[in-house]
């Protein structure tokens, strides 16, 4: 079984939040497969976007499961985001899609990572897991009335 010591994708596309702008995220929690995905979101972009607990299936038989990551600055278009990246040592890939409306979000989630030989990631590795799931997640931060 492979294992993945520490979190190992974190990318950042975007400027930070400030701090006004913090105030009015909308934090969204929900299921990835077997694992979790929360998303937090502003009206015009996905802030920051958190997954793991989930399973990858290796093109030699075997498995791990994803122990988490992150991903932050999509753009959000007529509430539809689309986020691509790969962490900064080039063996694994994210795709993320979906939806943020008010109070439900919903989308896909594609990741792809490289081992080599030796059960390490490697950018050249030629043993490749991955995994396909659709996510949803629920609103759970409540909007203040002033």
């Amino acid at each position: 079984m492979r294992k993945l010591l520490a979190p190992a994708l974190c990318i950042a596309l975007l400027a930070p939040v400030g701090v006004a702008e913090a105030a009015k995220q909308r934090k969204y929690r929900g299921a990835l497969g077997e694992g979790t995905i929360v998303l937090k979101a502003t009206k015009k972009k996905v802030t920051k976007i958190t997954f793991g607990g989930f399973r990858l299936d290796c093109d030699d038989g075997d498995s791990l499961t994803y122990p988490g990551g992150s991903a932050s600055g999509a753009r959000l278009s007529e509430k539809a985001f689309v986020f691509s990246g790969t962490n900064p040592d080039g063996w694994s890939t994210v795709e993320i899609d979906g939806v943020v409306r008010r109070k439900r979000a919903k989308g896909s989630f594609r990741m792809r990572v490289r081992f080599n030989e030796e059960n390490k990631p490697d950018a050249n590795g030629n043993v490749v897991c991955s995994t396909e799931l659709g996510w949803k997640a629920k609103r759970v931060t409540k909007k203040k009335r002033g």
